[in-house]
């Protein structure tokens, strides 16, 4: 007897251990160590007074079809102990809630299946009530061993109700189960290929750009020498020295400009080159482009 006491007050320190952290991290606005502190306190000591606390957390986390759903089962297991204040309170955040959600009613071919929203699993074939989620974007993942997953992606608004029928098809040997990337965006028939326009995009501004800077390499040069030959001009001119002063400086500041941006593309170029973008295109279309060092410089090769 005196060791079930004894555990029994161990959890309970343990709980309020748990319940003083997760209302610290509250009142900091670190509400994802809140609710991992007060999911711990449910665990060791569960309560309906707790769902409370952890609807809240969610309200503040823009959960809100969890936290929808955590108010909704405050109020069914407290009951008449709840004070009728502060079931009036939940009543209203429930109806500010609800506008925050939408609801999803699965049909599915086979039982078992589990079903996920956004890495979330939230139930298991036959579900019999609606499911609520977020309005925005959600990913609905459905799966079960032996067939190959059901994946979408819907955009919902407040109030929405969507109804989904989904039929899981049986793996088989002509069937694989698809890889992870496919659980995300399902892939056609097109493979994925080095994007090549970038690259190109980049050597011709790179080849514009060079050559621009070298025109103006030539005009700042000239315009410098037209600056010597009037200072050693006796008497000079003191406005055309200027005006040939002038031009030197113009030039050779377009030239440094001209030359900085050539460097910058042909880094971008470069890098494009390296580590070009990927496309999707049929395999007649495939394009390819190596990058070989050489002790002459860096040679491109490939087919498009």
């Amino acid at each position: 007897m005196t060791g079930t006491t004894s555990d029994t007050q161990n959890v309970i320190e343990r709980a309020r251990k748990h319940f003083e952290r997760g209302v610290e991290h509250y009142s900091a606005g670190d509400y994802d160590a809140a609710l991992a502190e007060f999911q711990r306190t449910y665990e060791l000591r569960p309560s309906y007074k707790l769902l409370f606390n952890l609807a809240q957390v969610q309200v503040e986390r823009r959960d809100h079809a969890a936290a929808l759903r955590l108010f909704n089962e405050y109020l069914r297991r407290g009951g008449s102990e709840i004070a009728a204040e502060r079931a009036r309170e939940v009543e209203r955040e429930l109806q500010r809630l609800r506008q925050s959600v939408a609801e999803i009613s699965f049909r599915i071919d086979v039982g078992g299946a589990r079903i996920f929203v956004d890495a979330a699993q939230v139930g298991v074939s036959p579900v019999p009530e609606p499911v609520l989620v977020n309005a925005g974007s959600s990913l609905i993942r459905i799966e079960k061993a032996g067939h190959i997953p059901y994946v979408e992606s819907l955009i919902l608004a407040g109030g929405d109700r969507r109804e989904l029928e989904v039929t899981l098809e049986p793996l088989t040997a002509a069937a694989p189960a698809a890889r992870p990337e496919h659980l995300v965006a399902a892939r056609t028939r097109a493979e994925a290929a080095p994007n090549l326009t970038p690259f190109w995009i980049t050597l011709g501004a790179t080849v514009v750009l060079g050559g621009a800077t070298v025109t103006l390499g030539a005009l700042s040069l000239h315009a410098r020498s037209q600056q010597e030959t009037l200072l050693g001009t006796y008497p000079g001119r003191p406005s055309e020295i200027q005006s040939a002063s002038d031009r030197f400086r113009t030039f050779a500041t377009l030239t440094d400009v001209f030359a900085g941006a050539t460097a910058v593309a042909g880094i971008v170029g470069l890098y494009f080159a390296l580590s070009p973008p990927e496309r999707e295109v049929a395999p007649a279309q495939r394009a390819a482009l190596r990058v070989r060092a050489t002790p002459g410089g860096v040679v491109f090769t490939g087919t498009f």
